[in-house]
This record gives C-alpha cells, structure tokens and sequence, in this order.
C-alpha cells in the first residue's frame, strides 16, 4: 500500500490542476461574442441606401442646373431678338415719314465725333464675340451711328466666322443709312445677301436695300429687291411693307418695271 502511496498523489494533484481553467487564444471569445453581426449588417445596407440617395440628389441637382442654363441662354436670345424687332420697327416708322433734312438732322449723329465718349474699338479686343456684338449693338439701341458703325467694322474684323456676323453686318449697314451713308450702306446690305444667304437677316438685308436704292434715287432697282422679298418670303412680317412701298412707287409715276 505504501508503495503505491506516491502514484496516488500524484494522480491527485493531476486532478486538481486540470479542475481550474486553461488561459489560451481562445480566451478571447466572449468579448468578440458581444458583437451583433445583423445589427453591423444593418447600419452597413442603411449607410449604402444613404450614399446612393446623395448621388441621385447630385444627379439631379446638376441636370436641372443644366437646365437652367439652357433656359437662360434661350431667355438671352429672344431677348436679343425683340429688341431688334423694335429697333428695325422704329427705323421702319422713320422711313416711312421722311423729315425735312433741317429736322431730322438733330436726331441723327452723323459727325465724326458722335459717341465719342463711347468705348473704342480696341475694348472688343477682350471681349468674346458675344459680348463684342451687343458692345456694337448697344451703340445701335442708343442711337450712336458713328459709334455702331465703328464698333461693327472691328467686331466683324475680328470675328468674320462668327454666328452673329450676318447681324453684325446688317446693322452696319443700318448705322450708314441713319447716318445718310447710303452707298456703304448698301455695300453693307448686299454683303449679308452674298456671305449670308441663309440668315434670318435676309428679308431685312433685302427691304433696307429697297429703301436705300430709293434714297439713292434709284427706283427701278429699288422695285426689283422689294419683289425679290416678296417672292421668297411671302409671309415675312416685312412682305407687306415692300408691297406698300411697290404702290407708292406705281402710283408716284416711276417706270419701275422690269
């Protein structure tokens, strides 16, 4: 019995050791355990949906900003276009009721120095197209013809390609009628129905050649450009004025036939 005394305890003590815990790498495991892997999963899919709801708002935001432009840029353009209309109607009505030269010479600048205090030439240079052309045009609505006409010369130097080169031309050659310049005028006019032909320009380059042929007393050739209006733009706004001015120049006596 004594000899197997040692063998006992130490059986024992080997029983008692593996009674308490071990330490290891999974000592560890219960902490991890207290993460919730559907709640993480949730916050992951809700911060997804709230990124992709930001890039369609972006998305949006950047077209109807598209948008916009485009609708101020159209807003621009017909704003143009009206005051154009009422320029040309106003110099219409003022052709249709010639003045003695004594009373109409005060509301046409026609010295050297009209709009002399008016930006020079050289201010288009830093100006793009646009900006250059309603420089020039502003001249025109401020009845500066000197001015215009200097402003369209060196617009339409610089930027002879330029979309609003056959409006640039037209309304030089307004600025020279205002100013009683017919022959540059009229070089101005037929310029537009050379290098233009398919401007908007057109019936407007054809009826104020009309009138200046007539203020160059030249009725028969005045006739033939107010018949060529009427033959290719029959229900232009200006058809109607060319056929008034045809009558008056049939009733006035003037062989103006072909």
């Amino acid at each position: 019995m004594r000899r197997f005394l040692p063998i006992l305890l130490l059986l024992g003590a080997a029983a008692g050791c593996s009674a308490f815990p071990q330490a290891g790498p999974d000592a560890a495991a219960p902490a991890a355990a207290d993460v919730n892997p559907a709640l993480l999963q949730r916050q992951v899919v809700a911060a997804q949906e709230r990124s992709a709801r930001l890039e369609v708002q972006t998305s949006q935001l950047a077209e109807q900003m598209k948008t916009l432009g485009t609708v101020v840029r159209e807003l621009q353009g017909q704003q143009g276009r009206l005051e154009e209309q009422i320029e040309r109607l106003r110099r219409e009505v003022m052709a249709s009721k010639p003045a003695p030269p004594a009373l109409s010479a005060p509301s046409r600048p026609s010295g050297p120095g009209a709009g002399a205090s008016s930006p020079s030439a050289a201010r288009l240079a830093n100006l793009s197209p646009e900006n250059a052309y309603n420089t020039a045009y502003r001249a025109v609505r401020e009845k500066k013809s000197r001015e215009a006409v200097v402003l369209f010369r060196e617009f339409l130097a610089r930027h002879p390609r330029s979309v609003l080169a056959a409006n640039a031309q037209y309304w030089l050659g307004e600025s020279h009628y205002d100013l009683k310049e017919y022959a540059p005028a009229l070089e101005a006019f037929e310029k537009v129905l050379r290098q233009h032909p398919s401007s908007r320009k057109v019936p407007d380059a054809l009826y104020m050649s009309g009138l200046t042929h007539l203020r160059m007393n030249n009725p028969r050739q005045a006739a033939l450009e107010f018949e060529k209006l009427i033959e290719r733009f029959p229900r232009h706004s200006l058809t109607e004025k060319a056929k008034g001015q045809l009558r008056t120049l049939h009733q006035s006596g003037n062989n103006v036939q072909r």
